[in-house]
């Protein structure tokens, strides 16, 4: 077709079509279609650094940062699941870019802890780090409940549980790094 200036005739070019794999970029709705009822939420914190929270095969809610080792193994294996073949490094890239836009325009803002979190009533929430995914939590003038958190908690890789003796959580490891000496009452600052 050509189009005819004042100066010049123009040729216009044919459109053109980009060819693309239509899976290269998994769409939004492909991917929570394979992860399914394993996410519990994409949120991020005030930098705007985004996480997910998925729900493991016994329903335990674990919080991974979306670019961390710990997420891309979710993604694969339920990407596995769903398809029977693995996942290469574009698309897996590209996965986790869609879910953290996800997270940041998409999802709440919400604070995420390693291992300590403040509670509302001037209490802590201590990560167990265990497979059970629960925490102690300490109030003030309260027992020290064995419950599922509140508040989100990262686990550095490395990082170990919490060991049990007979039902009673194990304090001897924690004491090294509270500031009170072996002088002072202990007893009661843990009760």
């Amino acid at each position: 077709m050509s189009v005819e200036t004042d100066n010049a005739e123009v040729t216009a070019m044919p459109a053109m079509t980009a060819i693309c794999p239509q899976d290269i970029d998994p769409p939004k709705d492909k991917i929570m279609k394979i992860l399914g009822d394993q996410i519990v939420s994409l949120f991020h914190n005030q930098k705007e650094e985004s996480y997910i929270s998925v729900r493991d095969e016994d329903g335990i809610d674990t919080t991974y940062s979306v670019y961390s080792e710990r997420c891309k193994q979710v993604v694969r294996k339920a990407y596995y699941r769903a398809e029977g073949k693995g996942l290469d490094k574009l698309r897996l890239d590209q996965t986790l870019a869609t879910l953290a836009s996800i997270a940041v325009f998409d999802g709440n803002q919400a604070e995420v802890y390693l291992r300590v979190a403040p509670t509302e009533s001037n209490g802590v929430e201590l990560d167990l780090g265990d497979d059970t995914g629960k925490c102690l939590r300490i109030e003030p003038h309260k027992k020290i409940k064995h419950t599922a958190p509140k508040k989100c908690f990262l686990r550095p890789n490395g990082s170990q549980p919490i060991t049990f003796q007979r039902g009673k959580a194990c304090f001897s490891r924690i004491w090294e790094f509270v500031n009170v000496t072996e002088g002072d009452d202990r007893a009661l600052l843990a009760g």
